[in-house]
């Protein structure tokens, strides 16, 4: 049974199709076989159903047709798509190789028809039918071709009537491509050019052609019927319109006219003037019409339908009277002939013969005035009889015949019979049937791996022979057997038979057929061999090989392809010679399509390192194969080791490994000792810096220490040798300690003497360049007052001077060094001695070399007589104590030279001297001195001695200062002195203005001299 349209119908047997023991036998398979069967079969208990499908398939061949069109813009295009071949599973169809994009205007009617309305400009192109199924590819291939625009008229111009001596213009506006031309006529006649007429044309902006005829000055004769003919390459459009011009009526000579038999002949009459009241037409003096056929038509014209030869041939006169009764005539003569007639049953529309056989083309004319003329045309081309064809001419007929039909007879044949009447011509087709030939031979091949081949086969043949190429597949159950080679991304055939591959593969090698056939003889088939060449080709194209450095190794390449295969190693990009390194050994070994290669190193190194290729050469090609070889080691030794900064506590490094031993780095280790041991044995400090950090700072130092410092690298497989050593000192801090075995011993009612050791050698933290010591009294809560001290000798001490007598000070000291003071040592307590001074100091000036004198000044005051002698031995007790604490204060004094002191009163120095100079004062009436300091700068802090209050000046400001005394009458004022001096060494004097406690002020100046001179002067102040 067979499924039709879902209704099961009995298989009919016949001579094609039977059925013998259950088995259903079709011969030579048709499209219609296929579709799906039921075999039934029945027993008393019941039935069972198997069911089969049976699809047909043929090789799939696509014409588009019509192949090829020229239409004019605005007309439509249809393309059919004719398939041979099952079955269709799917039709797509592109314009140039693109998808086709649809449209209102351009649509699919069915899968298999395309239409297009209104064919626009863009619309020209290759249109193409791809027919695919499961096994097959076709496709067709037409052309659309646009053609040149004829013209069309826009704009015409009317019937117009005018009096002599005006000007007329007569325009026809035209558009076409290309660019219409015109011919202006009058009344049938080629206008020519003269001083009264003259044509011309122009372009307008929308792209008209404007053609214009412009008469000035119109005359009678100018009358008649104008023509505009415009035409170009691809057509032609004409108009007609009469200019009537005032005055009497004439007509134009006629020429003789020859009309053919059975066909319309039109005769127009000339005329002119104006107005015309009628046209007449007469033959042979009788008026016309005389029957049906013939009309006398509005504009003058006889028509005469289907002409014949002895009636209608003659005179014929035209005659044209105008409003007043003048007229006007002129006459010609009609011949009539029969043109020929070619006889179609002789002549037929084609003629089907196979090529070598005989045959012939008849033109016989069956009517027609003689003498007949016959010429014959091939494809629209003059034919010549040769070789086997031969034309023979009679009188009435022509015969072309073929003796021996070749493929190039093949075409159409026209008959062109002419007459002195006319000419007359049938075209018949000559097909010639012609089995497949070959063109270009199929031949052995053979094609790169990966490359694409072209494998020719053409043949020529009527009908177009059909190209098929199979390959023979080899299965297990057969021995070879031929398959169609199907369309696939990497096989294409072409409509001219070519068979291309692309990306050759190794499978693709083997036998090819090439069929061609046509249904004309057996057809043609032609048994080829496709070689598929394997160049040299590497299976692992790169590998990284990672050794340590000393053992042997061995680089290993197989290239596979067809013999013989050479290889060679390069090692980065140089030939490796193995007599020159000796180390190296290569060794090869070839088997079937495989080419193995080794490359060994003995006792390997760093310098082995790099990019080992195999380089495998062919006949057929090359390839290469990297090989990334590292053979690692420990790094080299730390090198361009430098200090970024160095403090008291740190120093900051920097470093290079410049080879890490082919393995990263993976930490450093920074070294350092405090003493040059070579071996490094000692107490050894080290600091690991990870990863691949080239810097790292030592923290933890102590100041004003030399160190020794090296650097080692580490990787995976082990450390470095270490860096040379860097010796380093840190740089110096502040004393971290106070002074030690601070003491403080009372010298005087104004003075203190404070002793002192130096902090601990591990806290001084640099060079000791002297002390600050501090002092204030016990009961005050303003800030110390200190005092520097010069570092002279490991026992220090220094006296206070200028205190309050029997009063308790907070005495602390600071060691200072080039960076800066220590902390304050524990605080103690002095206290001064109890005494009161009897006079107060004046200033003096004195040398550094002045013998020492008392400073006492007793005031006894005469008032019992009876006292004087008690009053003299307290005097003597009170000097000789005092006498006393001033030895112990030149002690101090002696480093103070040349300083400037004041006491018990507030004193002004204006000194005009740039220069540093040296100062004194007296000290009593008895031309006593303080001791001399140094006038070198300002200093905040004060100074004590027994005779009261003075401060040191070293380099000076200029602005003149005022300096209070701190002790005046027993009573703390609390004020700290200050003062400025000036020397500019022209001027050495000084003026010191003095003012008293009450604020008055002494004006009488004293005159200083410097201690650069030897002459001193020197004056008691009050």
């Amino acid at each position: 049974m067979k499924d039709i349209n879902g209704v099961l119908r009995l298989v009919k047997e016949d001579g094609r199709i039977w059925i013998s023991q259950g088995i259903l036998n079709i011969k030579k398979v048709i499209h219609s076989d296929g579709g799906k069967y039921q075999c039934i079969i029945r027993n008393s208990i019941g039935e069972k159903r198997i069911e089969s499908a049976l699809i047909v398939t043929a090789p799939l061949a696509v014409h588009l047709r019509p192949p090829h069109q020229v239409l004019n813009i605005g007309q439509e295009a249809t393309f059919n798509c004719n398939v041979t071949g099952y079955p269709v599973h799917s039709v797509t169809w592109k314009k140039d190789q693109r998808q086709l994009a649809a449209s209102s205007r351009v649509r699919l009617l069915s899968r298999d028809v395309l239409h297009i309305t209104s064919v626009r400009r863009e619309d020209r192109g290759m249109y193409q039918c791809f027919v695919y199924n499961e096994a097959d590819a076709a496709q067709g291939t037409a052309e659309l071709k646009i053609s040149d625009v004829a013209p069309t008229l826009i704009s015409v111009f009317p019937e117009h009537t005018a009096h002599s001596g005006e000007a007329i213009s007569l325009k026809c506006i035209s558009t076409g491509n290309p660019v219409p031309r015109v011919t202006w006529y009058l009344d049938g006649s080629v206008i020519g050019q003269s001083p009264r007429i003259t044509a011309g044309d122009y372009v307008s902006e929308l792209g008209h052609v404007v053609n214009f005829l412009n008469i000035s000055e119109t005359r009678v004769e100018d009358s008649g019927e104008y023509q505009c003919h415009v035409s170009n390459d691809v057509g032609s459009v004409h108009h007609a319109s009469r200019l009537n011009i005032y005055g009497p009526p004439f007509v134009r000579r006629m020429p003789n006219v020859t009309a053919i038999s059975g066909e319309e002949l039109i005769i127009r009459c000339p005329y002119g003037g104006h107005p015309i009241k009628g046209i007449r037409w007469l033959k042979g003096g009788i008026l016309l019409p005389l029957n049906h056929r013939q009309k006398i038509n509005h504009g003058g014209s006889l028509t005469i339908q289907s002409v014949e030869p002895e009636a209608d041939k003659g005179e014929y006169t035209c005659v044209v009277r105008d409003s007043k009764g003048e007229t006007a005539s002129s006459s010609t003569y009609v011949s009539v002939v029969v043109s020929p007639v070619i006889e179609p049953h002789f002549f037929r529309e084609s003629v089907t013969v196979d090529e070598g056989s005989r045959t012939k083309l008849m033109c016989v004319v069956t009517k027609g005035d003689q003498p007949l003329r016959f010429h014959w045309l091939k494809n629209g081309l003059p034919f010549l009889a040769h070789g086997d064809t031969t034309v023979q001419t009679f009188e009435d007929s022509s015969i072309v015949t073929f003796k021996k039909v070749a493929s190039g007879d093949r075409g159409h044949y026209t008959c062109v019979a002419a007459n002195m009447a006319a000419s007359t011509n049938l075209t018949m087709q000559l097909i010639v049937n012609v089995p497949p030939q070959w063109t270009v031979e199929p031949r052995n091949t053979s094609v790169i791996l990966g490359n694409t081949v072209w494998m020719d086969c053409a043949a020529v043949g009527f009908p177009a022979p059909n190209i098929l190429w199979k390959k023979m597949i080899f299965t297990e159950s057969t021995a070879g057997d031929f398959t169609y080679v199907h369309s696939s991304p990497r096989a294409h055939r072409y409509n001219n038979g070519t068979l291309v591959l692309s990306d050759v593969e190794e499978n693709d090698a083997g036998s090819y057929l090439c069929q061609a056939s046509n249904g004309i003889g057996a057809g043609l088939s032609k048994i080829i061999t496709l070689q598929v060449l394997v160049p040299p080709r590497f299976k692992d194209p790169f590998q990284t090989k990672t050794v340590t450095e000393g053992i042997g190794l061995t680089l290993t390449c197989t290239a596979v392809g067809d013999e013989p295969i050479v290889i060679k190693w390069l090692k980065n990009k140089s030939l490796i010679d193995t007599k020159k390194l000796t180390r190296y050994s290569i060794r090869d070994t070839a088997s079937k399509m495989e080419t193995t290669s080794e490359l060994h190193i003995a006792t390997s190194s760093r310098n082995d390192t790099g990019m080992y290729t195999c380089a495998a050469v062919s006949e057929i090609g090359a390839d290469e194969a990297g090989i990334k070889l590292i053979v690692q080691g420990k790094p080299d030794a730390p090198s361009n080791v430098s200090v970024i900064n160095v403090t008291s506590r740190s120093i900051s490094l920097q470093w290079e490994v410049l080879d890490n031993g082919n393995s990263h780095i993976t930490g450093s280790i920074v070294q350092y000792q405090t003493f040059s041991d070579k071996n490094w044995n000692g107490q050894t400090s080290q600091l690991i810096v990870s990863s691949a950090d080239t810097s790292a700072t030592l923290r933890g130092l102590v100041p004003v220490t030399t160190y020794y410092v090296r650097i080692i690298a580490e990787n995976a497989l082990g450390r470095s040798q270490p860096s040379d050593v860097l010796e380093i000192t840190t740089e110096e801090e502040a004393p971290s300690g106070a002074p030690t075995e601070v003491h403080v011993h009372s010298t005087g009612a104004q003075s203190m003497k404070v002793t002192w050791k130096p902090p601990p050698e591990e806290t001084r933290n640099g060079v000791i360049k002297g002390y600050y010591v501090g002092y204030k009294m016990s009961a005050s809560q303003e800030p110390y007052t200190f005092k520097q001290v010069e570092k002279a000798q490991e026992q220090l001490s220094t006296y206070i001077t200028g205190l309050q007598p029997f009063t308790q000070y907070d005495i602390v000291i600071k060691a200072f060094n080039s960076a800066g003071a220590g902390p304050e040592s524990t605080k103690i307590i002095g206290k001064t001695l109890e005494t009161v001074p009897t006079s107060s100091p004046a200033f003096g000036k004195r040398e550094t070399d002045l013998p020492f004198y008392k400073n006492v000044t007793l005031v006894i005051p005469i008032v019992v007589s009876s006292l004087v002698l008690v009053i003299v031995i307290f005097i003597v007790i009170v000097c000789l104590r005092k006498h006393s604490e001033d030895r112990e204060g030149r002690l101090d004094y002696e480093n103070r030279k040349d300083a400037l002191m004041m006491s018990d009163m507030n004193k002004q120095l204006n000194i005009k001297s740039s220069k540093p100079s040296h100062y004194s004062c007296p000290a009593g009436n008895k031309g006593d001195y303080a001791e001399p300091y140094a006038c070198i700068e300002p200093v905040s802090t004060r100074q004590a001695s027994s005779d009261g209050l003075f401060a040191t000046i070293k380099r000076c400001p200029t602005r003149p200062i005022y300096m209070s005394a701190s002790y005046k009458q027993g009573v703390n004022t609390n004020q700290n002195p200050s003062f400025s001096c000036r020397s500019d060494g022209g001027n050495p004097n000084v003026k010191i203005p003095v003012q008293d406690g009450t604020g008055h002020s002494d004006t009488a100046g004293e005159k200083w001299s410097s201690n650069n001179q030897s002459n001193i002067s020197h004056k008691s102040i009050r």
